[in-house]
This record gives C-alpha cells, structure tokens and sequence, in this order.
C-alpha cells in the first residue's frame, strides 16, 4: 500500500475506504485558530460511517482522545477552558463562547448523552448548541436537527469565521456521503 491507497481486497487504513472508494486525498490538513479536541467513543473508532477521526485528519491544531478504553481515565482534565458542542441546553450559536477550544463528543447521541452525565467536567463546560432549520444528509440516521460530528464541526467553525477550515471538512463529508451512497448502491 502506498500513499493511503488501498491494494484491491484492503481497506485503506487512513480513512477506511474500500477498493476505489479512497479519500485520503480530500483530507489536506488546514490551520485554523481554534483547537479542536475530538472525544471519540471506543465504541466509534472502527465504524466505518464514522466522521470524527477526519476532523483531526484535517484540521491543525486538533487531536482524537479516545473515551471508554478500559482502565483508562477520562481525558479531559486540562479541558476546563473549552466550549463543548453539544445539542440542546446551553449558549445558542448566536452567543459564540469567547473560548477558542471546542470540545467535539464522538459518539452516538446515546452514548454521548451518557458521557456526558458521566463525566462532571463535561457537565461544567459552557455549551455551543447549533441550530440546524431542515433535515440534513448523514451517513447514519441523525434526529430531527442532528448532525454528523464532521458537520457539526464545520458549522462551528463557520460561526467563529474559520470559513477555509469549515469548507475542507464541508467537502469531506460530501466525499464521504457519496462514497457511502456508491457502497450502497445508490449511485
């Protein structure tokens, strides 16, 4: 295997694509001001619908801390500062948080809902809610105003003026819903 392409049977182990289906190429690392520090379920690391792990593909600074590992600790100490994007309760995206580190939970909405309640630092963070008008394309079923993590990320981004940054993650997901609609058979 060479420069993240996949051989014919593999899937690439970068971005988790199949024969033909790479997209490594999309995934061109953009500076922006805002740190981004993507929480990933361990459940949600080798999901191959999962967007999270192409938020730190492409932006700098960032980084995945993975959340669950067993034996491990909650790693989000140092995390007392950032704004945590999360739906519902907590500050619209019309008060952006002044914070220029946003805290990304990568999960399903149950299993974030759970980290959530179980972990105190989170439940302390100021709160960034996104308001989303019409049903949006994922790569899972999402609630009515859900989002894909790469989404979310990229509308984030948007409000605080981080347009390049928010259009790179834009056009990595819409690689990746038609290279899941083309798996599909849809295309």
């Amino acid at each position: 295997m060479t420069g993240g392409q996949p051989s014919s049977r593999a899937r690439c182990p970068r971005c988790l694509g199949g024969p033909g289906s790479c997209l490594c190429e999309a995934l061109v690392p953009v500076d922006t001001r805002v740190r981004v520090v993507v929480l990933q379920h361990v459940l949600e690391a080798s999901k191959v619908s999962n967007t999270g792990r192409f938020v730190t593909e492409v932006l700098r600074p960032s980084e995945l801390r993975l959340y669950g590992a067993q034996g491990s600790p909650p790693p989000v100490g140092e995390l007392a500062h950032a704004t945590l994007l999360f739906p519902g309760e907590g500050p619209s995206d019309a008060t952006l948080p002044a914070s220029r580190s946003l805290l990304v939970l990568d999960a399903s909405w149950s299993q974030a809902r759970r980290m959530v309640q179980r972990l105190p630092a989170l439940r302390a963070l100021p709160r960034l809610s996104l308001k989303v008008d019409a049903p949006q394309k994922s790569l899972r079923d999402a609630p009515p105003g859900g989002l894909s993590t790469l989404q979310a990320v990229a509308r984030a981004l948007a409000l605080w003026g981080e347009d390049e940054a928010a259009t790179a993650l834009e056009d990595v997901h819409a690689r990746l819903l038609a290279r899941t609609l083309a798996a599909r058979g849809y295309v």
